[in-house]
């Protein structure tokens, strides 16, 4: 069960290492504004995220093969705490190892969202602007009566004939 929790981690690393090289894809296509290209990033992190899904119900998996093999592991036993129940050094390394290295592709992974949400929304103001530009909306820095903002809007084509 040991190593089978050392190889589940290198699987899940490989898997958040995946996002990661799509997330920084991601950003690049998010800096053009390349949709085509943006909606193909979104449908392989949709699968990968279901990959990852499914290798962390098998972790828990193996958790609860480990908790009933030994008592003193509970299901909020730390990985540190659980790393030092490990029957040999060895393991007791390697579960350390690919614990930290999950963590920091992770911490990673995060760090790339949290970048790409914020182009992601500049994004999104920069097509309101200028459908609102087309659409001869404007939308005045002032609020209106309700809290709301305050739109007007001109017309842009002259229908009379």
């Amino acid at each position: 069960m040991w190593q089978e929790l050392i190889d589940l981690f290198l699987r899940l690393e490989g898997a958040y290492g995946r996002i990661r090289a799509l997330a920084e894809k991601k950003h690049g296509l998010l800096v053009m504004i390349n949709l085509a290209e943006l909606e193909k990033i979104l449908k392989e992190e949709e699968k990968l995220a279901g990959a990852v899904k499914s290798l962390e119900d098998q972790r828990q998996s193996i958790l609860r093969r480990l908790a009933a093999a030994d008592k003193r592991i509970a299901s909020h036993t730390k990985m540190e705490e659980l790393c030092a129940y490990a029957p040999r050094r060895e393991i007791r390394e390697e579960l350390l190892l690919r614990h930290d290295k999950l963590n920091a592709v992770i911490e990673k992974v995060k760090e790339l969202q949290e970048n790409n949400e914020v182009l992601t929304l500049a994004a999104l103001q920069a097509v309101k602007a200028n459908l609102n530009r087309l659409g001869g909306a404007t939308v005045s820095p002032t609020y209106g009566n309700a809290g709301q903002d305050r739109v007007t809007h001109r017309q842009n084509f002259e229908f009379k004939a």
